[in-house]
Protein backbone atom coordinates (compact mmCIF):
# COMPACT_ATOMS: atom_id res chain seq x y z
CA UNK A 1 0.00 0.00 0.00
CA UNK A 2 1.40 3.36 -1.02
CA UNK A 3 0.97 6.41 1.18
CA UNK A 4 1.04 9.49 -1.07
CA UNK A 5 3.14 12.26 0.43
CA UNK A 6 1.02 15.32 1.28
CA UNK A 7 1.45 18.23 -1.14
CA UNK A 8 3.01 20.55 1.46
CA UNK A 9 5.63 17.98 2.41
CA UNK A 10 6.41 17.30 -1.24
CA UNK A 11 6.77 21.01 -1.95
CA UNK A 12 9.07 21.35 1.06
CA UNK A 13 11.19 18.48 -0.23
CA UNK A 14 11.53 20.05 -3.66
CA UNK A 15 12.44 23.41 -2.13
CA UNK A 16 15.01 21.76 0.12
CA UNK A 17 16.61 20.14 -2.90
CA UNK A 18 16.78 23.53 -4.57
CA UNK A 19 18.28 25.16 -1.49
CA UNK A 20 21.06 22.56 -1.43
CA UNK A 21 22.02 23.48 -5.01
CA UNK A 22 22.89 27.15 -4.99
CA UNK A 23 26.21 27.57 -6.77
CA UNK A 24 26.98 31.12 -7.79
CA UNK A 25 27.92 29.99 -11.27
CA UNK A 26 27.58 26.88 -13.38
CA UNK A 27 27.47 23.74 -11.26
CA UNK A 28 30.95 22.22 -10.62
CA UNK A 29 29.63 18.64 -10.22
CA UNK A 30 29.61 16.15 -13.13
CA UNK A 31 26.20 17.45 -14.18
CA UNK A 32 27.47 20.96 -14.98
CA UNK A 33 24.05 22.57 -14.68
CA UNK A 34 23.32 26.31 -15.03
CA UNK A 35 23.02 28.81 -12.15
CA UNK A 36 19.77 28.89 -10.14
CA UNK A 37 16.90 30.47 -12.00
CA UNK A 38 18.64 30.24 -15.38
CA UNK A 39 17.21 28.63 -18.49
CA UNK A 40 18.28 25.15 -19.52
CA UNK A 41 21.64 24.63 -21.22
CA UNK A 42 23.07 21.75 -23.24
CA UNK A 43 24.41 18.91 -21.14
CA UNK A 44 28.09 17.92 -21.62
CA UNK A 45 28.54 19.85 -24.88
CA UNK A 46 32.25 18.94 -25.10
CA UNK A 47 31.59 15.19 -25.05
CA UNK A 48 28.13 14.46 -26.44
CA UNK A 49 27.81 15.01 -30.21
CA UNK A 50 25.87 18.20 -30.96
CA UNK A 51 22.49 17.62 -32.55
CA UNK A 52 22.70 13.82 -32.19
CA UNK A 53 21.69 12.88 -28.65
CA UNK A 54 18.57 12.51 -26.54
CA UNK A 55 17.37 10.74 -23.39
CA UNK A 56 20.08 10.50 -20.70
CA UNK A 57 20.31 8.28 -17.58
CA UNK A 58 22.93 8.34 -14.81
CA UNK A 59 24.47 6.00 -12.28
CA UNK A 60 23.99 7.13 -8.65
CA UNK A 61 27.42 8.83 -8.45
CA UNK A 62 26.59 10.93 -11.50
CA UNK A 63 29.82 9.91 -13.23
CA UNK A 64 28.47 7.48 -15.80
CA UNK A 65 25.80 8.36 -18.35
CA UNK A 66 23.90 6.30 -20.90
CA UNK A 67 22.18 8.24 -23.66
CA UNK A 68 20.56 7.71 -27.05
CA UNK A 69 22.64 8.66 -30.08
CA UNK A 70 20.70 9.52 -33.23
CA UNK A 71 22.35 10.34 -36.55
CA UNK A 72 19.55 11.62 -38.75
CA UNK A 73 21.70 11.38 -41.88
CA UNK A 74 22.44 7.66 -41.51
CA UNK A 75 19.32 6.67 -39.58
CA UNK A 76 21.41 5.12 -36.75
CA UNK A 77 19.72 5.14 -33.33
CA UNK A 78 21.61 3.36 -30.54
CA UNK A 79 22.64 3.64 -26.91
CA UNK A 80 25.96 5.30 -26.14
CA UNK A 81 27.85 5.66 -22.85
CA UNK A 82 30.28 8.23 -21.44
CA UNK A 83 32.13 8.74 -18.16
CA UNK A 84 33.19 11.73 -16.08
CA UNK A 85 36.89 11.50 -15.18
CA UNK A 86 36.65 14.05 -12.36
CA UNK A 87 37.26 16.95 -14.69
CA UNK A 88 35.22 16.40 -17.82
CA UNK A 89 32.97 13.98 -19.68
CA UNK A 90 34.88 11.69 -21.97
CA UNK A 91 34.82 8.40 -23.88
CA UNK A 92 31.44 8.81 -25.56
CA UNK A 93 30.77 5.83 -27.80
CA UNK A 94 28.39 2.95 -28.60
CA UNK A 95 27.24 0.70 -25.75
CA UNK A 96 28.45 -2.85 -26.52
CA UNK A 97 25.57 -4.56 -24.68
CA UNK A 98 22.85 -3.27 -27.03
CA UNK A 99 24.29 -3.70 -30.51
CA UNK A 100 22.63 -5.21 -33.54
CA UNK A 101 19.18 -3.70 -33.02
CA UNK A 102 17.91 -0.16 -32.60
CA UNK A 103 18.10 0.81 -28.90
CA UNK A 104 16.96 3.94 -27.05
CA UNK A 105 15.44 5.44 -23.88
CA UNK A 106 17.78 4.38 -21.03
CA UNK A 107 16.64 4.42 -17.39
CA UNK A 108 18.91 3.51 -14.45
CA UNK A 109 17.40 2.56 -11.10
CA UNK A 110 18.29 4.68 -8.08
CA UNK A 111 20.48 1.94 -6.61
CA UNK A 112 22.44 1.86 -9.89
CA UNK A 113 22.12 -1.91 -10.24
CA UNK A 114 19.81 -2.11 -13.23
CA UNK A 115 19.40 -0.41 -16.58
CA UNK A 116 16.11 -0.47 -18.47
CA UNK A 117 15.84 0.56 -22.11
CA UNK A 118 13.76 0.25 -25.30
CA UNK A 119 15.06 -2.30 -27.83
CA UNK A 120 13.76 -3.50 -31.17
CA UNK A 121 15.20 -6.96 -30.65
CA UNK A 122 12.36 -9.53 -30.88
CA UNK A 123 10.97 -10.97 -27.67
CA UNK A 124 12.53 -14.36 -26.81
CA UNK A 125 9.07 -15.93 -26.79
CA UNK A 126 7.81 -14.12 -29.90
CA UNK A 127 10.46 -14.38 -32.63
CA UNK A 128 7.95 -13.09 -35.20
CA UNK A 129 7.95 -9.81 -33.24
CA UNK A 130 9.97 -7.85 -35.80
CA UNK A 131 11.98 -4.65 -35.69
CA UNK A 132 8.78 -2.63 -36.12
CA UNK A 133 8.12 -3.09 -32.39
CA UNK A 134 10.04 -1.85 -29.33
CA UNK A 135 9.89 -3.72 -26.00
CA UNK A 136 11.47 -3.05 -22.62
CA UNK A 137 14.71 -4.86 -21.81
CA UNK A 138 16.92 -4.70 -18.73
CA UNK A 139 20.60 -5.17 -17.96
CA UNK A 140 22.32 -5.70 -14.62
CA UNK A 141 25.45 -3.74 -13.73
CA UNK A 142 28.54 -5.84 -13.16
CA UNK A 143 31.11 -5.27 -10.41
CA UNK A 144 33.47 -3.65 -12.93
CA UNK A 145 30.83 -1.07 -13.86
CA UNK A 146 29.92 -2.55 -17.24
CA UNK A 147 26.42 -3.68 -18.15
CA UNK A 148 25.58 -7.36 -18.54
CA UNK A 149 23.69 -9.20 -21.25
CA UNK A 150 20.18 -7.70 -21.57
CA UNK A 151 17.07 -9.72 -20.72
CA UNK A 152 13.47 -9.13 -21.76
CA UNK A 153 11.21 -7.96 -18.89
CA UNK A 154 8.46 -10.37 -19.95
CA UNK A 155 5.52 -10.41 -22.31
CA UNK A 156 2.74 -9.53 -19.85
CA UNK A 157 3.11 -5.73 -19.92
CA UNK A 158 3.82 -5.56 -23.64
CA UNK A 159 1.65 -5.32 -26.74
CA UNK A 160 2.15 -6.04 -30.45
CA UNK A 161 2.79 -2.29 -30.82
CA UNK A 162 5.83 -0.34 -29.60
CA UNK A 163 6.13 0.05 -25.83
CA UNK A 164 8.84 2.59 -25.05
CA UNK A 165 10.52 4.98 -22.59
CA UNK A 166 10.59 2.91 -19.37
CA UNK A 167 10.67 4.54 -15.95
CA UNK A 168 10.78 2.37 -12.83
CA UNK A 169 9.78 3.24 -9.26
CA UNK A 170 11.51 2.16 -6.09
CA UNK A 171 9.18 -0.85 -5.71
CA UNK A 172 9.73 -1.92 -9.33
CA UNK A 173 6.55 -0.56 -10.92
CA UNK A 174 7.18 -0.04 -14.63
CA UNK A 175 5.83 3.04 -16.40
CA UNK A 176 6.16 3.44 -20.15
CA UNK A 177 4.38 4.82 -23.18
CA UNK A 178 2.66 2.80 -25.87
CA UNK A 179 0.99 3.28 -29.23
CA UNK A 180 -1.48 0.43 -28.62
CA UNK A 181 -5.13 0.98 -29.57
CA UNK A 182 -8.06 1.29 -27.20
CA UNK A 183 -7.75 4.91 -26.06
CA UNK A 184 -8.81 8.11 -27.87
CA UNK A 185 -5.24 9.35 -28.34
CA UNK A 186 -2.66 7.37 -30.31
CA UNK A 187 0.08 7.37 -27.65
CA UNK A 188 -0.45 7.12 -23.89
CA UNK A 189 1.30 6.30 -20.61
CA UNK A 190 0.79 2.82 -19.14
CA UNK A 191 1.83 1.16 -15.88
CA UNK A 192 2.61 -2.45 -14.90
CA UNK A 193 3.03 -3.65 -11.31
CA UNK A 194 5.73 -6.07 -10.21
CA UNK A 195 4.58 -9.06 -8.15
CA UNK A 196 6.56 -12.17 -7.32
CA UNK A 197 9.39 -11.05 -9.55
CA UNK A 198 7.15 -10.81 -12.64
CA UNK A 199 5.29 -7.95 -14.27
CA UNK A 200 1.55 -8.20 -14.67
CA UNK A 201 -0.54 -6.75 -17.50
CA UNK A 202 -0.29 -3.02 -18.05
CA UNK A 203 -3.04 -0.50 -17.34
CA UNK A 204 -3.36 3.02 -18.79
CA UNK A 205 -3.02 6.01 -16.50
CA UNK A 206 -6.19 8.08 -16.02
CA UNK A 207 -7.24 11.01 -18.15
CA UNK A 208 -5.43 13.54 -15.95
CA UNK A 209 -2.25 12.28 -17.61
CA UNK A 210 -3.60 10.60 -20.75
CA UNK A 211 -5.59 13.55 -22.05
CA UNK A 212 -8.27 12.27 -24.40
CA UNK A 213 -7.11 14.45 -27.32
CA UNK A 214 -3.34 14.78 -27.01
CA UNK A 215 -2.39 11.67 -25.09
CA UNK A 216 0.97 11.54 -23.30
CA UNK A 217 4.40 9.95 -23.70
CA UNK A 218 7.97 9.82 -22.35
CA UNK A 219 7.06 9.46 -18.64
CA UNK A 220 9.54 10.05 -15.85
CA UNK A 221 8.10 8.92 -12.52
CA UNK A 222 9.50 9.93 -9.14
CA UNK A 223 10.86 6.81 -7.36
CA UNK A 224 8.09 7.09 -4.75
CA UNK A 225 5.41 8.00 -7.34
CA UNK A 226 4.96 11.47 -5.89
CA UNK A 227 4.83 13.00 -9.37
CA UNK A 228 5.12 12.19 -13.05
CA UNK A 229 6.72 14.35 -15.76
CA UNK A 230 5.71 13.63 -19.33
CA UNK A 231 5.59 15.03 -22.85
CA UNK A 232 2.36 16.12 -24.49
CA UNK A 233 0.97 18.56 -27.01
CA UNK A 234 -2.13 20.11 -25.48
CA UNK A 235 -3.79 23.49 -24.90
CA UNK A 236 -1.69 25.83 -22.78
CA UNK A 237 1.60 24.53 -24.18
CA UNK A 238 4.37 26.66 -25.64
CA UNK A 239 5.29 24.61 -28.70
CA UNK A 240 4.90 21.45 -30.75
CA UNK A 241 5.36 19.28 -27.65
CA UNK A 242 6.01 20.35 -24.05
CA UNK A 243 6.94 18.82 -20.71
CA UNK A 244 4.23 18.75 -18.05
CA UNK A 245 4.08 17.58 -14.43
CA UNK A 246 1.26 15.93 -12.51
CA UNK A 247 1.47 15.43 -8.74
CA UNK A 248 -0.21 12.60 -6.87
CA UNK A 249 -2.90 13.81 -4.50
CA UNK A 250 -3.32 12.48 -0.96
CA UNK A 251 -6.08 10.18 -2.24
CA UNK A 252 -3.67 8.67 -4.79
CA UNK A 253 -5.24 10.31 -7.86
CA UNK A 254 -3.12 12.27 -10.33
CA UNK A 255 -3.63 16.03 -10.25
CA UNK A 256 -4.15 18.39 -13.17
CA UNK A 257 -0.94 18.65 -15.26
CA UNK A 258 1.10 21.87 -15.06
CA UNK A 259 3.35 23.13 -17.84
CA UNK A 260 7.05 23.41 -16.90
CA UNK A 261 7.26 26.85 -18.48
CA UNK A 262 9.73 28.76 -20.68
CA UNK A 263 12.91 27.74 -18.85
CA UNK A 264 12.24 24.29 -20.32
CA UNK A 265 9.66 24.51 -23.08
CA UNK A 266 10.07 26.30 -26.42
CA UNK A 267 8.35 26.44 -29.78
CA UNK A 268 10.11 23.14 -30.64
CA UNK A 269 9.59 19.72 -28.97
CA UNK A 270 10.79 18.95 -25.43
CA UNK A 271 10.73 15.29 -24.44
CA UNK A 272 12.58 12.51 -22.56
CA UNK A 273 12.62 13.98 -19.01
CA UNK A 274 14.61 12.55 -16.10
CA UNK A 275 15.81 13.80 -12.71
CA UNK A 276 19.44 13.40 -11.68
CA UNK A 277 20.12 10.88 -8.89
CA UNK A 278 21.04 13.68 -6.47
CA UNK A 279 17.62 15.29 -7.06
CA UNK A 280 19.11 18.66 -8.07
CA UNK A 281 18.65 18.68 -11.83
CA UNK A 282 16.02 18.07 -14.47
CA UNK A 283 17.46 16.71 -17.70
CA UNK A 284 15.42 16.53 -20.87
CA UNK A 285 15.81 16.51 -24.64
CA UNK A 286 14.80 18.91 -27.37
CA UNK A 287 14.10 18.34 -31.06
CA UNK A 288 14.97 21.44 -33.06
CA UNK A 289 12.97 22.22 -36.19
CA UNK A 290 13.60 24.19 -39.35
CA UNK A 291 10.11 24.77 -40.66
CA UNK A 292 8.43 21.38 -40.46
CA UNK A 293 11.69 19.44 -40.69
CA UNK A 294 13.36 17.92 -37.63
CA UNK A 295 17.07 18.79 -37.80
CA UNK A 296 18.71 18.09 -34.42
CA UNK A 297 18.34 16.41 -31.01
CA UNK A 298 20.19 17.55 -27.86
CA UNK A 299 20.13 16.84 -24.11
CA UNK A 300 19.55 19.84 -21.82
CA UNK A 301 19.87 20.42 -18.08
CA UNK A 302 18.16 22.88 -15.72
CA UNK A 303 17.75 23.26 -11.94
CA UNK A 304 15.04 21.22 -10.23
CA UNK A 305 13.55 24.51 -9.00
CA UNK A 306 11.94 24.70 -12.44
CA UNK A 307 9.28 22.27 -11.18
CA UNK A 308 6.17 24.16 -10.01
CA UNK A 309 4.80 23.32 -6.56
CA UNK A 310 1.73 21.09 -6.36
CA UNK A 311 -1.50 22.94 -7.11
CA UNK A 312 -3.62 23.69 -4.01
Amino acid sequence: MRHPIPSLLLAAGVLAACASARPGAADPSPYGGPPPGAAAVRFAPDAIPAGRAFSAAFTPDGRSVVFTYRDRASGVVELWTARHDGTRWTGAGPAPFARGWTSADPFITRDGRRLYFSWEKPSPTAPADTVADFDTWTSERRDDGTWGEPTHVGDAPHSPQSDMYPSVTRDGTLYFDSVRPGLPARRNVWRARLAGGRYGPAEPLPRAVNDSAGGASNPYVDPDERYIIFMAGRPGGLGRGDLWISYRRPDGAWGAPQNLGPRVNTADVEFCPTVSPDGRWLLFSRIRYEGDRQVADDVYIVGIDVLPPPAP
